[in-house]
């Protein structure tokens, strides 16, 4: 949830309430889903999770008070769902008996759509409070583990005390691969028991003096105190097995789940809990760079990043490459004696701009564009080669990319045309060769992000 714009869920069984809600809600950048009775509602809420639920009272043979009771039941653990009843009846006991099936706030009927946008902002406030309450407790709701907040601060302890005894930290984070499609294929809740279940599988294997923790979504981690990152990455090997070894549900032939290691350790170097933690954050998404379902030790490949910062050098990234490389095969070759107006219907049936043009012997001898097939001739016929371009730019195929890209910086032509034994058999336009040296140069591996879901969401 963004800090303005809560997840809603709009359950009415009037469709015209709906799309007038609906409406009014999306003007002010609410994202909203809307159902129309109480299945479809229970469903939606496993399946979109939302942060306010806006629910009608007047639901058939069913209250909308018991909606919401059935909906609090069915939000995921560590998750609060603020719940506003429309109702027109104002009537005390009515709103008492409201208040404990656990609606937070009622709006009245017919809707006024100000104090409609007052108690949305109200209930904004609510879930960004519990949201933090949340983050900043020390023991995840789903797995009874320590949280990122508790590791962080036991981590910085361990720091502490290693530091005068001059003892290696190390520090494994784990993460559950692809779990998104585990919710997706099987539902939330069987993501849920298979969170639960690594966190036990992981404190099985805890030693004595390590700290597990969970940090956030599908990501653990466990510091290891006067442990070198070597044998820190044995351990997580032995892990990775184990999990591996879980079930995913009742049926024997699903698939285990996997999951990624990164592994990082102080060694000589003096570092803060969040700069280790960080290390290992670094590890792991080099880990499901190489594929997922293994453990990577920080710098395990510091080699390879140090060549390919070599070959991504400003110069030496297109240092082996030449024309043939880069070029367009020739999707079109014109005979200099075709007529102009077939061509021109055959350019554009194509969509092509123009095309390399031969004589009886294959050869080049020009370039012809669409928009020259359109000027006016003095030929009632006129042929290819009236209209041709008898100059264009020509590269072998083994020129070099620096000879086609000097040629583009200092001509103002946008193609030219790349032969073999003077036949063309390949085009290079500027916007492509641009489009080739306009990707970012890669740079040093960089911490993982805390807002990128497929890695440990650290800050």
């Amino acid at each position: 949830m963004t800090n303005s714009s809560p997840k809603i869920l709009l359950v009415s069984e009037d469709r015209s309430t709906l799309r007038q809600l609906s409406r009014f809600l999306e003007l002010f950048g609410y994202p909203v889903v809307q159902v129309t009775d109480g299945q479809l509602a229970l469903a939606a809420m496993e399946a979109e999770s939302p942060d306010l639920a806006i629910v009608d009272d007047d639901f058939g043979d069913d209250d909308g008070q018991h909606l919401v009771r059935s909906l609090r039941k069915k939000d995921r653990p560590g998750h609060f769902l603020f719940t506003l009843l429309m109702t027109a009846e104002p009537e005390a006991d009515r709103f008492v008996q409201a208040l404990e099936a656990g609606v937070d706030d009622f709006l009245a009927k017919p809707v006024v759509y100000g104090e409609l946008l007052a108690r949305l902002r109200a209930g904004t406030r609510v879930i960004q409070s519990e949201q933090r309450a949340v983050a900043e407790a020390h023991v995840d709701t789903l797995t009874a583990l320590p949280s990122r907040a508790a590791l962080l601060a036991e981590l910085a302890r361990c720091l502490e005390r290693a530091e005068s005894k001059d003892q290696p930290v190390s520090c494994a984070v784990i993460d559950l691969d692809l779990l998104k499609g585990i919710n997706q294929r099987l539902g939330r809740e069987a993501g849920d028991r298979l969170l639960q279940a690594a966190g036990r599988e992981l404190e099985k294997l805890r030693g004595d003096g390590q700290f597990l923790a969970r940090l956030d979504e599908d990501c653990f981690a466990i510091v290891m105190p006067n442990t070198s990152d070597v044998r820190a990455a044995a351990w997580a090997e032995r892990a990775r097995r184990a999990i591996s070894h879980l079930p995913l549900s009742d049926d024997d032939t699903t698939a285990g789940p996997t999951a990624s290691f990164g592994v990082a350790g102080t060694g000589s170097m003096a570092l803060s809990a969040s700069e280790l933690l960080d290390l290992a954050c670094e590890a792991l998404k080099c880990a499901k760079r190489s594929g997922r379902n293994c453990v990577v030790r920080h710098g395990e490949f510091q080699a390879e990043t140090s060549q390919w910062q070599e070959l991504a050098a400003p110069g030496k990234l297109f240092e082996g490459t030449v024309a043939r490389d880069v070029m367009t095969p020739c999707a079109m070759i014109v005979h200099h004696d075709s007529d102009a107006s077939e061509v021109a219907e055959l350019l554009g049936r194509g969509t092509l701009d123009s095309a390399p043009v031969v004589d009886a012997d294959g050869r080049l001898v020009g370039i012809v564009h669409r928009d020259d097939l359109r000027s006016p001739s003095r030929r009632s016929q006129p042929r290819v080669a009236d209209v041709l371009r008898t100059d264009p730019p020509t590269f072998v195929e083994d020129d070099s990319f620096k000879a086609l890209f000097d040629f583009f910086v200092g001509d103002a032509r946008s193609e030219a045309v790349v032969v073999r034994d003077r036949i063309p058999i390949g085009m290079v336009t500027r916007a492509s060769l641009a489009s080739l040296i306009e990707v970012p140069t890669p740079s040093a591996e960089q911490p993982a992000s805390p807002a990128h879901d497929d890695v440990c969401p650290v800050g």
